[in-house]
């Protein structure tokens, strides 16, 4: 009778028991759960950031390209101001001298027409 109520009562230990680590594992299980799907989405976010900071990143060089075209133009239109500048100045500056010829003629011919 003992053994029986020892087995008994071992039986409803045993019983007790595993319905505890039932319980814990179907814990760990949902625990488990919610870990592998907040890594899911940590994945996704962070796939989120690498494609976002590539799409960045071809912005930037195209924008980069766009701006060491425009400079290069500028740099070319500077070029063609100066160049045309200098035209100007040494056309000027033949006027000048052709002036100052024309007005040395005069006073030469004025000169030679008093005397």
């Amino acid at each position: 009778q003992t053994q029986k109520a020892k087995m008994s009562a071992d039986g409803g230990l045993d019983a007790q028991l595993v319905r505890q680590m039932q319980e814990q594992m179907g814990t760990l299980s949902s625990e488990f759960g919610l870990l592998e799907k907040e890594l899911l989405e940590s994945r996704r976010s962070q796939q989120l950031m690498v494609e976002e900071k590539q799409a960045l990143t071809r912005s930037f060089q195209q924008e980069m390209a766009t701006l060491a075209e425009e400079r290069d133009s500028l740099s070319a239109a500077v070029r063609e101001v100066q160049m045309r500048t200098s035209q100007l100045s040494s056309g000027q500056k033949a006027r000048s001298q052709r002036a100052e010829a024309a007005e040395d003629e005069v006073a030469r011919l004025t000169a030679k027409i008093e005397s």
